[in-house]
C-alpha cells in the first residue's frame, strides 16, 4: 500500500468515526409531565430538550418568600449550553398552551447558584415546584441538571408549606379492562 492510500484510507476512516460520533449539539428526547396540587395533570408530552437555548427570568418581586426585604428576580436571560431539565421545561412552555407562562426567578442565583422554577401555567400561583427526574428528586437546580435523553421528567407545584414532596405511583398491568 502506497503512502497515499495510506494516508487516504486514515482520512475516510477518521471521517467516518467523526460522522458516528454521537453530535454534542443534538437535542434529547425526555418525557415532561407537569402537575399541580390544585390544577392536576397540566401537561405530559414528550418534548425535545435543546442542546443549547436561552432562558428569561420575569422581573419582579420574589415568588418565594414574600417577606421584607424582598428579594428581585432581574428579568436576565441565561444561555443553557447542554440539554438541561430546565430547556426541557422552558421549551415545552414556549409551545403548550397548558403550560403557559412559564415564570423563571433569579432572585437566589448568587446563594443557590441556580435558577428557579416559580410558575408553570396561568392557574397555578407562584411558589415550589418539586423537580424530579426517573423518579429521583433533583440534587441541582434544573438548569445544572443535564440530560441525557429518555429521562422521565416530573415538575410538580407543591402546597406552600412543601408537606407533598412523595410521588405517587400507580402499578398496573399494561392493558386492563
Amino acid at each position: 500500500m502506497s503512502k497515499i492510500q495510506k494516508r487516504l484510507t486514515g482520512v475516510v476512516g477518521g471521517l467516518v468515526l467523526l460522522a458516528a460520533a454521537p453530535s454534542a449539539s443534538a437535542s434529547v428526547p425526555v418525557d415532561l409531565r407537569v402537575t399541580s396540587d390544585a390544577e392536576g395533570n397540566l401537561a405530559d408530552v414528550r418534548q425535545y430538550a435543546p442542546a443549547t437555548t436561552t432562558v428569561k427570568t420575569y422581573a419582579g418581586d420574589d415568588c418565594f418568600d414574600p417577606t421584607p426585604p424582598i428579594k428581585q428576580s432581574s428579568g436576565a436571560s441565561y444561555p443553557m449550553s447542554s440539554p438541561t431539565a430546565l430547556s426541557a421545561i422552558w421549551e415545552a412552555g414556549q409551545v403548550e398552551p397548558s403550560l403557559q407562562p412559564v415564570r423563571l426567578s433569579d432572585a437566589d442565583f448568587t446563594s443557590f447558584g441556580a435558577l428557579s422554577v416559580c410558575q408553570i401555567n396561568t392557574k397555578t400561583p407562584p411558589g415550589f415546584f418539586f423537580l424530579k427526574s426517573n423518579h429521583q428528586a433533583l440534587s441541582v437546580g434544573a438548569d445544572l441538571f443535564t440530560l441525557v435523553g429518555g429521562e422521565e421528567l416530573l415538575a410538580y407545584r407543591t402546597p406552600s408549606d412543601f408537606s407533598a414532596d412523595e410521588e405517587l405511583e400507580l402499578t398496573a398491568p399494561t392493558r386492563t379492562a
